[in-house]
């Protein structure tokens, strides 16, 4: 096994500074989404890697999951971060992300896709990491942590408080060793590149395997027969008015990025589209817009990814959203969210969702 595939990698997608997270106030809903084997690893790759099961089972705080030398698993919490369990890995569910149990004998890899604006943690033994950007790794054994940052930032925690915290940047490893404080120094694209190359391709094995969503954002969902609720209607994206895209896009170009980046590494084919619909919703005289991101990367069995971009009358505020196939208000003024397994009900407390309840009827 290469040095690499001994280490212990967290792959962190994030869209919110640590000063922009958004917290809702509901135990987040942690899944074991998907399982796959393969026969071995040669230079690197996978070898027969194959998903042979969707559990999509629900885990609790302090449940432990892990998997042997010939399988990985994935992780997701609330449907929007996913982290994949790498050969040898055992984690166990914290009330806001993960923590690493320690390994003595063999290193473990684990990679972490976080797209949500709430409290996320990622815990080793001396050292807790954090998203302040988009992408990172971090690699541990015994005493020996190291974060790789891609994109963005992250910020490292002494469990101890032995040392401050420290801020790592794009292109930047921080090595830590046991109690002492974190050493940067510069990484190349090169092995940035080498470093994401074994989630690649369990992305790729699992876009492969996913059907194309039922729902295409150029199409909107059909109304629901329900009368108690008014479900929004959505417009596409690529019919928006001038004032409306001069918000949206702001938004809505980094989330396109993402989507064209797989299919230029040929990982999908699938257009990513997006609608919205715009209300003010918080009633202080300004339109705040509701999006929804479609794409094979954005979407699952249970809708796409949703945000509220909230104005203050000077900016919008980013609010994440729970994922839906469909969004509307009813005369409570809460925010229903459908899914194929009921609605789940919402009510905006300022800058804040706030969980109230979930109902299998949308009634």
């Amino acid at each position: 096994m290469t040095k690499f595939l001994n280490g212990i990698v967290l792959l962190v997608i994030s869209v919110a500074m640590l000063g922009c997270v958004t917290t809702v106030r509901e135990q987040q809903t942690v899944l074991l989404k998907d399982v796959l084997i393969f026969s071995q690893i040669h230079q690197g790759n996978f070898q027969d890697l194959r998903l042979v099961n969707q559990p999509n089972q629900r885990l609790k705080v302090g449940n432990v999951v892990d998997t042997n030398a010939n399988t990985i698993k994935t992780l997701s919490f609330d449907g929007a971060t996913k982290i994949t369990l790498m050969p040898n890995t055992r984690v166990k569910i914290a009330l806001f992300g993960i923590e690493l149990l320690p390994n003595q004998d063999i290193q473990s890899q684990l990679f972490i896709e976080h797209k949500s604006r709430q409290l996320f943690s990622a815990k080793t033994q001396y050292v807790t990491v954090m998203p302040a950007g988009t992408k990172y790794s971090i690699k541990a054994f015994q005493q020996d942590v190291s974060v790789d940052v891609f994109e963005g930032g992250t910020e490292l925690f002494s469990n101890s408080r032995s040392w401050q915290p420290k801020l790592v940047n794009k292109h930047e490893n921080a090595s830590v060793r046991g109690e002492n404080a974190p050493v940067t120094q510069p990484v190349t694209v090169a092995k940035m590149n080498k470093l994401i190359h074994p989630i690649t391709q369990v992305v790729k094995v699992l876009v492969a395997r996913s059907p194309t969503p039922k729902m295409t954002l150029s199409m909107p969902p059909p109304t629901p027969p329900q009368t108690k609720i008014d479900w929004l209607k959505f417009s596409d994206y690529k019919n928006c008015k001038p004032d409306e895209c001069r918000v949206l896009k702001k938004y809505i170009s980094p989330e396109f990025k993402e989507v064209y980046e797989l299919i230029r590494e040929g990982l999908t084919k699938v257009e990513p589209s997006a609608t919205y619909t715009r209300r003010d919703f918080n009633n202080d005289g300004v339109i705040d817009f509701i999006v929804i991101i479609g794409s094979t990367y954005h979407c699952g069995s249970h809708g796409c990814e949703t945000f509220m971009l909230l104005s203050d009358k000077k900016k919008y505020l980013n609010v994440d959203f729970p994922i839906a196939f469909e969004i509307g208000l009813n005369k409570s003024n809460e925010l229903v969210f459908g899914t194929r397994k009921g609605c789940g009900f919402w009510r905006l407390d300022g800058k804040e969702l706030i969980h109230i309840r979930n109902e299998p009827s949308c009634e």
